[in-house]
């Protein structure tokens, strides 16, 4: 983002870059069928999850990252950030399913700053009883990544833990958050909103 190069910190750029490179390097989407991906919702969720599953996997292939991450996301600079913007311009309002994903992110965080996963206390309870639901298996889905090594020497590997790490998504946490996805659509405004997030397909 030209705005970002001029207006952001240098490590916060640095986190980007690198972010953007660990997705390129471990990211593998071609595989899930188009039908699954264009549910509504469901890329966002799988953002949801893949953001942590890279940033842990760069994190640990080049530890500099670590402090860059924490700057990143300790100033809310993230992708979370842009979309709840987006989503409070649009709606006046976050919507549940944005909610449980951002919440995925803030729980990975606490992590990763070595801290222990707890919810945020601000959650509406639905949203509250998805996550407590799925957290374990969005917390398995974002450990499922290569070492450098692995990644170094094949695409295979690479491509067989972003498999599972989306069976994962789709068995296991899909079925609850999809139900957010489902409640918040009962809004026409949501509907709209959603529309566009998908031909933009929002994520980073």
């Amino acid at each position: 983002d030209p705005k970002d190069l001029l207006e952001k910190p240098m490590d916060y750029l640095r986190f980007v870059i690198s972010h953007e490179g660990g997705h390129r390097r471990i990211s593998r989407v071609d595989s899930i069928p188009l039908e699954t991906w264009k549910q509504p919702g469901f890329s966002f969720m799988m953002n949801a999850i893949e953001d942590p599953r890279d940033n842990n996997f760069v994190a640990e292939s080049y530890p500099k990252f670590r402090d860059q991450m924490s700057l990143a996301y300790k100033q809310d600079l993230d992708f979370e950030g842009k979309a709840k913007d987006d989503a409070t311009k649009k709606l006046g309002f976050q919507p549940r399913f944005m909610r449980a994903g951002f919440e995925y992110i803030k729980q990975w965080f606490q992590e990763a700053q070595d801290q222990e996963m707890k919810t945020s206390d601000d959650l509406p309870e639905d949203v509250k009883v998805v996550v407590n639901a799925t957290i374990e298996s969005a917390r398995d889905s974002w450990l499922r990544y290569p070492t450098r090594e692995e990644a170094d020497s094949s695409e295979v590997l690479i491509q067989k833990y972003a498999k599972v790490s989306y069976e994962i998504n789709r068995d296991e946490v899909w079925p609850e958050f999809k139900k957010l996805v489902e409640a918040d659509l009962e809004d026409q405004k949501i509907q709209e909103f959603m529309k566009d997030m998908q031909n933009g397909d929002e994520g980073g």
